[in-house]
């Protein structure tokens, strides 16, 4: 994980999105977040997927990991020292429950 942050900071830097979009290392996890509201949900979905199909494409070109997830919405925090909120649980259980073998899972709340 260590290894790739300086990457997967640079993928997310230049994806050029319209939000900030920050990151946090949380166990094996990366988080990545931003404010919803500031864009349809349409576009944010388009530009956190193009985000993560590149960081897969890295991790798996790289270090030959594939990875899983879930993707959805909901209350937030973070700062250098914890994460936590509504939107970290729905991710966490999207991914414990649909995404047994390597894959990114949408929650149907983001339709």
């Amino acid at each position: 994980m260590l290894l790739s942050d300086s990457k997967i900071s640079s993928i997310i830097k230049n994806a050029k999105a319209p939000v900030d979009i920050k990151y946090r290392v949380y166990s094996d996890n990366y988080i990545l977040y931003f404010k919803a509201d500031t864009l349809d949900k349409y576009s944010a979905l388009k530009i956190l997927c193009a985000i993560v199909q590149k960081i897969q494409i890295f991790l798996l070109s790289e270090f030959k990991i594939l990875v899983r997830g879930g993707i959805t919405s909901g209350e937030f925090y973070a700062d250098e020292r914890i994460v936590f909120g509504e939107g970290l649980i729905k991710a966490v259980t999207l991914e414990a429950k649909h995404a047994q073998n390597p894959r990114i899972i949408v929650d149907t709340d983001i339709f």
